[in-house]
């Protein structure tokens, strides 16, 4: 039966001599009551009134469970369970049962048996049926709750699940008195643990009323749309238009979304754009909006209860860089709006360290100091206290006391900082202080637990708490559809009933017997079951407005969907006599109506002076992109590094760079090369690599690890030795230089060049070589936009003759030269280029690109001009500056208007 509530008559609630309470099966419901008991009042003329007792049904028994405890009438105390407190029992029973032994996440396992004890008890299934003993899961579970009501008794408590046998024991024996009358609303069905609860009240004298809505049928029609976005989109304007031609202000509209929680974020952004589009501009949680979208977010997904959860979680002495990044960046820092500046060179010079992990000293030496780029004496004060705090923490102790050493973690750090809150994040703390009394009331079940089983179930808590700031009567409601039992609309959508969507199918909880619950016609125990309810709920949905539009997607993903059967003999209309009204989205309205000019103007202000900013990455900048060497150079413009797990490619490099440099710099030439013993040569490897790994260890974690140090140890001898095995097989040669760095002007810019290493060969001419980890070609050096012009930067500013210009290539699966040279044998697998284009005459070629590179630079030629679109492009930081993909666009646009 479908039950609707019909309010009382005013002189009935308001009055003093007959106690009357309303109890409904949700809290908005409850709400939305009490408010139009509040409008009708007014509209009476009335100046005050009695306040309606209107409760949920869950509310309702804690408020008898709590006359009853204060009355005196208990013979020994009793403890009512708060959810938390009991997932705690269930999750500690499990772990320790045989069973539990054998689990991967208990606490998964903890929740679903919290569901199947919430049913077992409303449907009062009894533990003694042989049902129990069917299949292995369900007598797992029976003897789960056999020891939860074992040490519930022995403790004293009373789980949520019983309260409702609860009460209506005491009713029977009299300790709790009951109302002189009850009104229920909302209710599709009672379980027969309520039902008992009701029959008990009757018993004792109390009038209890079931009241039906006398609503008509309503006009309901059927709307089939594309595909989800499109039905979204099309239920926003039609409750936009709903609300633009209503001519009451108290106008209803409801949006009914099965499965809201998995749809919210497109309902949300979508319904955004359709009522306030400027919003898209300036976002502002709490401004008020003509829409309400009834299920909230997590409360962990709020910035603010995040960020005092990223504080809660790092450890002084291994933290993140992605959370100390987060914590520089919070807004919820005290300080956060002085030092922003700071705090971001800060960040930015942490990804500059290339480490991804760090401990809080480096924070505190790095933000230190009165001066300086990075200093944050604002921030530092804020984390000395905090590493404090953290110091004098407990191993273990009550999760009590953990509420308030938590609380003050929070507080040594400065949050939630000190700019004004706004009315969601004020709401948001406040919530937050309600999970730290829930955390504080697991005393008694949890017993005293370290920091991490402490932030376990804090953050658990957080993560299911479903948090929606309180905000004025919006006339649009978007609703499950639960939520909407017993409301009534002026105007209703019920969106997505294909026939995958409704009836829902759910499949029967593991933890009870299959056969018991078809027996007792448990909730998803059959599809008959499951049917018949949906039918009813539909039924109650489509006579809670006299205007009903249901609709459904055509299709979902590859997938084609029909209508639900429920709905399928509405009548069906076609989208368009719905009257919608079509508009593009704002940001298209604002570039179309606005008047667009493109200035072509490649040309920066010409450089005067010389520059040794940025050295040879001047010219690997503007061959690749103009524009990007004008950016990166002139105006600093650069992506945050971001860490690497492990050793970066850049710290792979140094140390390969730095170990030949010490290899080489003991041996000197090819003869010592030679004349070294395998046993000598392998000692001298080792030695150096061993040496460079112990100077870069201070600067990286991962190299104070033992058994990864040990690893990239063995990877670099085997990698150097067979470097020099290459070395070998090559004519004889000295070392001339190693490192070595000298000033150059190429095309009126001075900068500094550096060469790996400079050999001189017996014939007197001289072989450069630049050592690369990764492939690369000599094709690298061509052409009027080389990708790699540091070698021939350096050959062509080298007085002395050249016989070779090599790329050595160092990589795990193998070493080789790569490169030009004059003849044959000089180094193996590089041969002479052909007669018409020797070594010399690509050293000219170079010198004149590399002379017109730097001028382009100097003169400030910086056109958004990338070598290769697609490939020089994937990797460049600069998009969003240089919006190379909007150029062709605003060219098209402004040619469209001239024409």
């Amino acid at each position: 039966m479908t039950r609707q509530l019909v309010l009382p008559q005013a002189d009935a609630i308001d009055s003093q001599r007959t106690r009357t309470t309303i109890v409904t099966a949700t809290s908005r419901l409850a709400r939305e009551l009490r408010a139009q008991h509040d409008r009708a009042r007014i509209a009476e003329g009335r100046r005050t009134w009695r306040d309606p007792d209107i409760l949920p049904f869950g509310a309702w028994l804690v408020r008898l469970w709590r006359d009853w405890l204060y009355s005196g009438a208990q013979l020994r105390p009793v403890q009512l369970l708060g959810p938390a407190q009991e997932r705690a029992i269930w999750e500690d029973i499990i772990r320790e049962s045989v069973e539990g032994s054998e689990l991967l996440d208990v606490g998964a396992t903890a929740d679903a048996a919290t569901d199947a004890w919430k049913l077992a008890c409303a449907w009062r299934l009894p533990l003694d049926a042989p049902e129990w003993n069917d299949a292995n899961d369900s007598e797992a579970f029976r003897g789960w709750v056999g020891r939860f009501l074992e040490r519930s008794e022995q403790q004293g408590w009373l789980p949520g699940a019983l309260l409702s046998q609860f009460i209506r024991d005491r009713i029977d024996e009299g300790s709790i008195t009951p109302l002189d009358r009850l009104v229920v609303a909302g209710f599709i069905e009672l379980t027969p643990a309520d039902e008992l609860l009701f029959a008990s009240l009757r018993a004792r004298g109390v009038q209890l009323e079931e009241r039906t809505d006398d609503t008509t049928a309503s006009e309901a029609a059927r709307v089939a749309l594309i595909d989800q976005e499109t039905e979204i989109r099309a239920s926003a304007r039609w409750a936009r238009r709903q609300v633009e031609e209503a001519s009451s202000t108290d106008c209803r509209i409801g949006i009914i979304v099965p499965d809201l929680g998995q749809y919210r974020r497109p309902i949300e952004r979508i319904f955004a754009e359709e009522f306030h589009p400027t919003g898209a501009l300036a976002p502002d949680h709490d401004a008020e909006r003509a829409f309400n979208i009834s299920l909230g977010s997590a409360l962990a997904d709020y910035p603010v209860i995040d960020a005092a959860l990223a504080v809660l979680e790092m450890d002084p002495n291994d933290i993140g860089v992605d959370a100390a990044s987060r914590l520089l960046r919070s807004p919820f820092i005290k300080g956060a709006a002085r030092e922003r500046t700071r705090r971001a060179l800060l960040d930015a010079a942490l990804g500059r360290a290339r480490e991804p992990r760090l401990e809080v000293m480096t924070l505190l030496r790095l933000g230190s100091g009165p001066t300086g780029r990075f200093a944050c004496p604002e921030l530092i004060a804020n984390l000395a206290r905090w590493n404090e705090a953290w110091a004098e923490l407990p191993h273990r102790q009550a999760p009590s006391e953990w509420a308030v050493s938590l609380s003050g973690l929070l507080e040594a750090v400065g949050w939630p900082g000190d700019r004004a809150l706004g009315s969601a994040e004020y709401q948001a703390i406040s919530v937050w202080k309600e999970l730290l009394a829930e955390l504080a009331g697991l005393d008694g079940v949890a017993g005293r637990v370290d920091i991490g089983g402490a932030l376990d179930a804090l953050g658990r808590l957080a993560a299911g708490r479903q948090f929606q700031p309180e905000s004025a009567l919006a006339p649009v409601q978007i609703l499950g559809v639960f939520e909407a039992s017993g409301l009534r609309f002026d105007h209703l959508w019920i969106m997505g009933m294909h026939d995958g969507a409704w009836p829902r199918s759910r499949g029967p909880n593991p933890f009870l017997p299959l056969r018991l619950g078809r027996q007792l016609d448990l909730p998803q125990s059959s599809p008959r079951r499951e049917l018949e309810f949906a039918k009813r709920l539909t039924g109650q949905l489509l006579r809670s407005a006299p205007d009903v539009v249901v609709s459904h997607p055509l299709r979902e993903a590859d997938a084609d969907l029909r209508p639900s059967p429920l709905f399928a003999d509405l009548p069906v209309v076609d989208p368009a006599a719905l009257g919608l009204p079509s508009a593009p989205p704002y940001v298209e309205t604002l570039r179309l109506s606005s008047r667009i000019e493109v200035v072509q103007d490649h040309d920066a202000p010409a450089w005067e002076g010389a520059l040794a900013r940025g050295g040879t990455a001047i010219f690997t900048h503007q061959a690749a992109c103009p524009f990007r060497a004008f950016a990166h150079i002139r105006l600093g413009a650069k992506s945050l590094d971001a860490p690497e797990p492990g050793l970066s490619a850049l710290d792979r490099g140094i140390l390969i760079h730095a170990i030949l440099e010490r290899v080489w710099a003991r041996l000197g030439s090819h003869e010592a090369l030679m004349s070294a013993g395998a046993d000598e040569l392998g000692t001298l490897i080792r030695a150096a690599v061993r040496a460079e790994i112990s100077e870069m260890a201070p600067a990286r974690r991962v190299l104070r690890q033992a058994r990864f140090a040990g690893i990239e140890q063995a990877r670099l001898e085997q990698l150097v030795a067979g470097w020099l095995e290459q070395e070998k097989a090559r004519i004889p040669f000295t070392v001339l230089a190693l490192e070595q760095e000298r000033q150059i002007n190429v095309g009126g810019i001075d900068l500094a060049v550096r060469a790996d290493r400079v050999d001189r060969l017996a014939d007197g001419t001289l072989v450069v070589i630049d050592y690369k980890s990764s492939e690369r070609s000599p094709s690298d050096w061509d052409g009027d936009r080389p990708d790699e012009p540091q070698l021939p930067l350096y050959a062509t500013t080298t007085a002395e003759q050249l016989s070779g210009v090599l790329f050595g290539i160092l990589e795990t699966g193998g070493t080789r030269f790569r490169g030009l040279a004059c003849s044959e044998g000089i180094v193996p697998g590089v041969k002479p280029r052909k007669r018409d284009r020797p070594l010399h005459d690509a050293i000219e070629d170079w010198r004149g690109v590399l002379d017109r590179l730097g001028r382009d630079f100097r003169e400030g030629k910086a056109r958004v001009d990338p070598k290769k679109p697609g490939e020089t492009c994937r990797y460049c930081s600069l998009s969003s500056l240089c919006r190379i993909g909007e150029s062709a666009t605003l060219s098209e646009d402004a040619e469209g208007r001239d024409g």
